[in-house]
């Protein structure tokens, strides 16, 4: 998954080793229902994600950790049918946040350090600050990588969904404070939609042509002079997103399509000290 893309943030499906699902994990416990994928995203959403020959797409299959937030804030599991079985059928079961811990330890205990990825997924309109609350569970649990996911489509091909990975901080450490890495860049969505890079205006959510050339003309800049991350060989295109809690699904969404497209190479997302 994360040589496919760079940042994909879904929640809706988790399966242990030896093929139990959530759905039947939960059974017990929980109703489910199954429905076909379709094309429920808005225009608006569907945009933020490119061609189908990028990186930006991927495969979820029933062994991916996916959970959906609602707009009444409701929590789901969901399992993606094999394609070959079932193309686009997915299994959708409530669970109370209680039961998300058990989940997320069983990944971890079930899968290898390259596969503890936690996808989600939320309705637009959904609080930033609902979605934080899932992704520091999900810390806790000692997984660093989640994908924030655009677009769930059934599709022809193995490559069914689309989104971004961002990555994930230690919990922050009480202790005297670390002289900062001058090279680090982080991008700031405002509670009044204003755009900030490393505290400068570039602009608004509504309008980001500004802060994608900004950061376009950075990442440039590093190419030409061969600033290369530390103890690697690679130009250092790290950003770190910072966004209000006020924010909606949508507009985070809207930042990571910035990001990428101007080449943020990873990306972290904070998820402490927020307004």
């Amino acid at each position: 998954m994360l040589k496919r893309s760079k940042f994909y943030l879904m929640i809706g499906l988790l399966v242990v080793a030896g093929g139990a699902s959530c759905s039947r994990s939960l059974s017990q416990t929980s109703s489910s229902n199954s429905r076909q994928a379709t094309k429920t995203e808005s225009d608006e959403r569907l945009g933020l994600i490119n061609g189908d020959n990028d990186t930006d797409w991927f495969e979820l299959t029933d062994r991916e950790v996916v959970l959906s937030v609602s707009a009444d804030n409701k929590l789901y599991c969901e399992v993606h049918s094999p394609l070959a079985e079932i193309p686009g059928k997915i299994t959708k079961t409530e669970i109370a946040r209680e039961q998300l811990a058990e989940m997320l330890n069983a990944l971890v205990k079930n899968e290898t350090p390259d596969r503890r990825i936690v996808h989600i997924n939320a309705d637009d309109d959904v609080p930033y600050q609902n979605v934080i609350q899932i992704m520091e569970l999900v810390r806790k649990a000692d997984i660093d990588r989640v994908g924030f996911i655009v677009v769930n489509e059934n599709r022809t091909n193995k490559r069914n969904a689309g989104g971004f990975e961002v990555r994930l901080p230690a919990e922050p450490r009480r202790t005297k404070s670390v002289k900062p890495n001058p090279l680090t860049l982080v991008a700031e969505l405002r509670p009044d939609g204003r755009l900030l890079l490393n505290s400068d205006d570039e602009g608004k959510i509504s309008d980001p042509q500004k802060l994608e050339k900004k950061l376009e003309d950075v990442f440039h800049q590093r190419e030409i002079n061969g600033v290369f991350r530390e103890n690697d060989n690679e130009i250092e295109k790290t950003v770190f997103l910072k966004a209000t809690k006020s924010a909606k699904y949508i507009d985070i969404l809207k930042v990571l399509s910035i990001l990428k497209r101007a080449g943020a190479q990873p990306i972290g997302i904070q998820i402490d000290d927020l307004n």
